[in-house]
């Protein structure tokens, strides 16, 4: 009986701590917006609008010093990114802004910003280090300039991840 008598719970009364009032009270200071606050779809395509407006300017300049150019990347690596993000006429640049404004804005709400980032730039540089190949293999040395490997990988990526949006 003993046993029985030492298994029996029992209660502690917890003690309550007293509520402190506030002082004052501290403001939320609003975060300080970054750039990527906008989203980096809709950056890109801020930026390809601007590149494209500049190379209607000075289409010879921006041809030489960003588009990838085969035979003087080497002395001008950037042209593998900055390439990425021109193009070659009107029409270009809208059906890839337009394939940008609706597959990149799902695929950035599905996948987040930084890994849309990531997928846009790695399908833009795979189409540039697969075009360097073919240039070199087939002999035509031309520069090569436009966002639609890019483009298509955000259209790949979605088709996969999303098999059933229309």
């Amino acid at each position: 009986k003993n046993d029985e008598y030492w298994n029996v719970p029992v209660k502690v009364k917890k003690e309550k701590k007293p509520k402190l009032k506030p002082i004052a009270k501290i403001p939320d200071f609003p975060k300080p917006k970054t750039i990527a606050a906008y989203g980096y779809n809709n950056l890109i395509m801020a930026l390809c609008t601007i590149l494209f407006f500049i190379s209607i300017i000075a289409r010879g300049p921006i041809i030489k010093y960003l588009a990838f150019n085969p035979i003087t990347f080497i002395i001008m690596p950037w042209q593998i990114i900055t390439s990425i993000f021109l193009h070659v006429d009107f029409n270009h640049f809208l059906v890839n802004m337009i394939v940008l404004l609706f597959f990149g804005t799902e695929l950035e709400r599905r996948v987040g910003s930084s890994k849309y980032l990531r997928i846009f730039l790695l399908s833009g540089l795979t189409g540039n280090v697969a075009y360097l190949i073919y240039a070199y293999a087939t002999s035509n040395l031309y520069p090569a300039l436009g966002a639609s490997a890019a483009i298509f990988g955000v259209m790949g990526t979605l088709a996969i991840i999303a098999p059933e949006i229309r």
